[in-house]
């Protein structure tokens, strides 16, 4: 055997989630095995895959039709004792649920020394999603949620999210501002946002929000609840930057994750707006981002005053934009004692399953992990 423990991971191939997961796609003792539309569309082949299962006599046999269908490396060939499967979401993985449940029995049986683990970044809002977290539960070793309400509700294991910090390569030049935000508007959380900006443009702070609204048969509307709230006249444009006061509006304006970086770099605060009501999810991936990159965090989840590096100088929770203590902006960040990398999460399951960390440079073991 090559190594005595491989360590692969299954992520998205593209998108906001796979950007907070880049730390583990650059470190070469993780394999990244990445998911999407590539393998939702070959769900034929999964299917037709599972009736030559059914003839096939041997794991060998499986393990090639698998490695046909994803191209995964790892099925190639087994090079060594142990194995620690890591999934990110369940649902999203190949599009199909039964498809996603065979490929986990699968691992099961070929890899016998290995350990199943999975971090929801989905909420459990929906009743198929419940059930089907019924049905995949007593296949992981650990199952860890970003998601407070689904710990309450579910029994799930807290983590939070995640972020890269300093991987991802900022793309543009981004502007100075006091408050940034760039997220959809869907859901509850228009208003909320619309809202937010006025009063912190006119409490004088400089705000710069990229608001995509992917609905066209809602856009229109939107632009008027824009023009509304700001009091302004303006024709409208299936994409348009509005200036308030000091502040930019980029109604339907898309920004890449590598794009938003030089804007995070250069505010002095995040906004995150939770979907309400709340008890859907009690945070996005802009907590951890704003921690990772050291920038204070304006949400509207209360729940996240129970974060363990919850801080009135760092994060400031408001329901309406008038509770937003101005002062926030002028003390001092407290920086948490806490690493926000994919890679740490990936250590920590690890070490909660196996009981110590494989380090493949060293072919040693790791007893020694900070929790």
């Amino acid at each position: 055997m090559d190594d005595c423990r491989k360590k692969i991971f299954f992520g998205p191939e593209s998108g906001i989630t796979r950007n907070s997961f880049s730390d583990i796609f650059a470190d070469p003792d993780y394999e990244y095995c990445s998911y999407g539309n590539r393998h939702r569309s070959r769900i034929n082949d999964i299917l037709l895959s599972k009736k030559c299962m059914k003839l096939a006599k041997s794991r060998f046999i499986k393990r090639m039709i698998y490695w046909k269908v994803f191209g995964y490396h790892f099925l190639k060939k087994k090079d060594a004792a142990e194995y620690m499967f890591i999934f990110s979401n369940g649902y999203e993985l190949y599009g199909e649920q039964t498809a996603f449940l065979d490929f986990l029995d699968y691992l099961r049986e070929d890899f016998k020394n290995c350990k199943l683990g999975i971090h929801l970044y989905d909420a459990m809002q929906r009743k198929d999603t419940i059930k089907f977290l019924s049905e995949y539960r007593n296949k992981f070793d650990i199952i860890l949620t970003f998601n407070r309400y689904d710990e309450i509700e579910h029994g799930l294991e807290y983590y939070g999210p995640v972020s890269e910090s300093g991987i991802v390569e900022p793309q543009g030049d981004g502007e100075d501002s006091d408050v940034f935000y760039a997220g959809a508007a869907g859901w509850a959380r228009y208003d909320l946002i619309l809202d937010t900006f006025r009063w912190l443009s006119d409490q004088g702070k400089k705000c710069i929000f990229f608001v995509p609204v992917g609905d066209a048969s809602i856009r229109k509307e939107y632009f008027q609840r824009l023009c509304k709230c700001l009091e302004i006249q303006a024709d409208y444009a299936e994409e348009i930057c509005l200036a308030y006061k000091n502040s930019k509006f980029y109604f339907n304006r898309y920004l890449a994750y590598a794009w938003t970086l030089p804007y995070i770099h250069k505010t002095k605060a995040i906004l995150e707006i939770v979907i309400l009501p709340e008890g859907r999810a009690s945070c996005t991936n802009r907590l951890a981002q704003a921690m990772a990159y050291g920038k204070k965090l304006l949400t509207n989840s209360e729940i996240t005053k129970e974060e363990p590096y919850y801080s009135k100088n760092s994060i400031c929770v408001f329901s309406k934009p008038e509770e937003i203590d101005l002062t926030f902006f002028d003390r001092d960040f407290e920086k948490p004692k806490r690493d926000f990398s994919g890679i740490y999460m990936l250590k920590y399951m690890e070490y909660k399953t196996f009981g110590n960390l494989y380090d493949p440079k060293t072919k040693s073991y790791l007893p020694n992990f900070v929790i």
